[in-house]
């Protein structure tokens, strides 16, 4: 339990709402909502939204380093982010009237809109995995590794658009190979196509449509025929009505 109570910032800033037990916690952060039998359903009402904004950054080099900084008693993640890399992240000012608003999501991606007088660092709930890609306005930008699983991006001052997608090289590569693959594959069927239509020997039809007032529209379709093929005849089919 006491392991628990330690993570609970890390999962607060994963945007963990609810967490199931089966014995009683006693901290103000985890409210019981549901008990039933052994199980009991608490709630976070310390946890995070899915995106919000941060003003101080603190820099580890470190995986390890990055971990035990977020399993520390005085790490607060509203009010700093742990970054990985080396990097000079700039503090910013404690902007509290930020707004943030995810306005588009589904797999693989998160459009947030986000409005701050002082610029800072937009925290998305989001698992850090190579192959996210992040843009500020339509213009690429860095993601950093963040409170050690998730994902931080540098917004400055204003009203910014920020889109976040999953697009792995391993996807791109593969779409490469696939399209060349499938044109060539379309190619060898229209071929296949005509020369097989070619050698079925179907007969051709010539179709004959007469220029008289009085024909009412009425066309003859005289099939080409071989010389000796069905004898010397040759029929008709009556397309049209008196």
């Amino acid at each position: 339990e006491a392991k628990f109570y330690q993570r609970l910032p890390v999962l607060s800033a994963l945007n963990v709402r609810f967490v199931t037990a089966r014995h009683d916690f006693q901290d103000p952060r985890l409210v019981l909502r549901w008990r039933e039998g052994e199980t009991r359903l608490y709630e976070n009402v310390a946890a995070l939204p899915e995106a919000y904004m941060v003003g101080n950054a603190r820099v580890v080099r470190k995986e390890r380093d990055a971990l035990a900084a977020v399993l520390a008693a005085d790490f607060d993640p509203r009010q700093e982010v742990m970054v990985e890399g080396p990097l000079a992240a700039p503090t910013f000012p404690d902007d509290r009237d930020a707004r943030v608003e995810v306005t588009g999501e589904g797999p693989g991606l998160r459009d947030v809109e986000v409005e701050t007088k002082a610029g800072g660092y937009l925290v998305l709930a989001e698992t850090f995995y190579p192959g996210w890609r992040a843009s500020v306005d339509g213009r690429e930008a860095i993601i950093y590794r963040a409170n050690y699983v998730a994902q931080a991006v540098e917004v400055p001052a204003g009203v910014h658009r920020v889109e976040f997608r999953y697009e792995p090289d391993s996807l791109r590569y593969g779409l490469w190979i696939s399209l060349p693959t499938l044109a060539g594959l379309a190619v060898v069927l229209l071929w296949c196509h005509v020369v097989l239509g070619r050698r079925s020997g179907r007969p051709l039809r010539k179709s004959v449509r007469t220029s008289s007032s009085e024909d009412n529209g009425i066309s003859l379709q005289y099939p080409k025929m071989h010389r000796g093929q069905f004898g010397t005849g040759r029929s008709t089919k009556w397309l049209g009505k008196r």
